[in-house]
C-alpha cells in the first residue's frame, strides 16, 4: 500500500468537470505517496451537514481548482476560489483541463495543463505539478473512494499521433539562458559563467546567446526565478545529494529538490522552455526525469570535476552560438572532454524527450 502523506487537498470543480474531477482526486489518492483529498461528489453525502463540510474544506491545506470556461461561470467555485485565495496564497494549485480566461488577477499564476494531453503525460503532469507545489511550500494521505480507476476525459491518443516527431522552434531573438547557481560552498559559479562567456565570444554568432547570472537563490524562490526570466534554457550549477539538487532555504539552511519536483515546476512553464541542464554530479537521473517535460536535459552519470564541467559547457554554449545543432554542439563538448582522458562516466550526456531529434534542433537562428 503507497504510504501516506499529511496535506489535505480541497478539489474544487464545476458540475460538468465532474469526470475531471473525480480523475484527479482517483489519481492523488493512488499516487506514491498517496494524496487525502476532499471532493465534494464523494464527501458531501446525504444527511451530512453542508456548511461543516465546506468548513472541512476550507480549512484543507490547499485548493485544487479544476479551471475551465464552466468553472469561471459558476457561482459557487467562484467562491471557493475566493476562499482559497483568502489568507496565504499558496493555498491555491490551479489545474487546467480546458482553455480558458482566468481574468487579470490570476493570469500570472502557474498552473498545472493538462489541456489536450494523452492520459499518460496528463498523469505524470499532474503528480510531478503537486509534487512541485509542495516543494516550494514546504509542505510535504486517505482510503481511496474508488473501486475502480475512473475513465480518462482527455483524448486517447494512438501510437501514430504519439510517436510524431517533435520538434521545438527556434527561440525569437537571442537564446535566453538562466544561470542559477545557489551558494552552497566549495564552487566559484561566477567564475565558471565568467569562463563560459569568454568561449562564447568565440562563437561564429556571439551575440546569439544571453547569460542571465542569479546566484542569491533559494528553494521558494525558484518559480519566481523562472516566471521572471522565462528562459529558454536553465542552467542550474551546484551541487547534489543523493542525486537531487542542493538548494538554501529561506532561513539559509540545506534542503534537496527532488527530480519529480524539478519536472513538476518545468511542465508548469510555458513551451519556451528548450533545454534544462543539471550541472552537479551524479545528475544523470534527474536529466532524464526531467526530459519527459521539457524538449531535452543535460546530466551526467558519475562526479565530475569542476574544471571539466566549465570546460564541456564553454564548448558546448560555443557550438550553440555556431548554428551547431543540439545533437552536434553537446558531440563536441563531449569530445573535447575525451580528448582530456575524462572517463566516459563523467561525461555529461543528452537526454531527449521521446519524439525529439536534437540533430533537428537549432537552439540559435542560424
Amino acid at each position: 500500500m503507497p504510504p501516506r502523506n499529511d496535506s489535505v487537498f480541497f478539489v474544487s470543480y464545476a458540475g460538468e468537470d465532474l469526470k475531471w474531477a473525480q480523475w484527479i482526486v482517483w489519481e492523488l489518492q493512488n499516487a506514491k505517496p498517496r494524496y487525502r483529498c476532499i471532493a465534494q461528489f464523494k464527501d458531501f453525502t446525504p444527511g451530512m451537514s453542508f456548511i461543516q463540510k465546506m468548513r472541512e474544506a476550507a480549512e484543507s491545506d490547499c485548493t485544487i481548482a479544476v479551471f475551465s470556461p464552466h468553472y469561471f461561470s459558476s457561482r459557487y467555485c467562484q467562491q471557493e476560489l475566493d476562499a482559497s485565495l483568502t489568507g496565504d496564497v499558496t493555498r491555491l494549485l490551479p489545474v487546467r483541463v480546458e482553455p480558458c480566461d482566468p481574468g487579470q488577477f490570476l493570469q500570472n499564476r502557474i498552473y498545472i495543463d493538462l489541456v489536450n494531453k494523452s492520459i499518460d503525460d496528463a498523469r505524470n503532469s499532474l503528480l510531478s505539478g503537486v509534487e512541485a507545489y509542495l516543494t516550494s511550500t514546504r509542505k510535504l494521505s486517505d482510503k481511496p473512494a474508488f473501486r475502480q480507476r475512473p475513465v480518462f476525459p482527455g483524448p486517447m491518443q494512438d501510437e501514430t499521433s504519439h510517436n510524431k516527431p517533435v520538434i521545438p522552434t527556434v527561440a525569437e531573438g537571442p537564446l535566453k539562458v538562466l544561470f542559477l547557481a545557489p551558494q552552497v560552498g566549495g564552487l566559484s559559479p561566477s567564475s565558471q559563467l565568467q569562463k563560459m562567456k569568454r568561449c562564447l565570444e568565440q562563437a561564429r554568432f556571439p551575440k546569439s546567446i544571453i547569460f542571465k547570472g542569479v546566484f542569491k537563490v533559494h528553494v521558494t524562490s525558484l518559480f519566481q526565478e523562472l516566471n521572471k526570466e522565462a528562459p529558454h534554457v536553465f542552467h542550474f550549477s551546484g551541487k547534489q545529494n543523493g542525486g537531487d539538487i542542493l538548494m538554501r532555504t529561506e532561513n539559509g539552511g540545506l534542503t534537496t529538490v527532488q527530480d519529480t519536483a524539478l519536472a513538476g515546476m518545468f511542465q508548469s512553464l510555458d513551451k519556451g522552455l528548450k533545454l534544462v541542464v543539471i550541472d552537479t554530479c551524479f545528475s544523470l537521473r534527474c536529466a532524464s526525469t526531467i526530459a519527459k517535460v521539457v524538449p531535452c536535459a543535460i546530466g551526467v552519470k558519475a562526479e565530475i570535476y569542476e574544471d571539466d564541467a566549465t570546460t564541456f559547457y564553454g564548448i558546448f554554449y560555443q557550438a550553440v552560438a555556431s548554428g551547431r545543432s543540439l545533437k552536434d554542439a553537446v558531440a563536441q563538448a563531449r569530445t573535447s572532454l575525451k580528448f582530456a582522458k575524462v572517463p566516459e562516466e563523467q561525461i555529461p550526456q543528452l537526454c531527449c524527450r521521446e519524439g525529439v531529434d536534437p540533430a533537428q534542433i537549432f537552439l540559435v537562428d542560424h
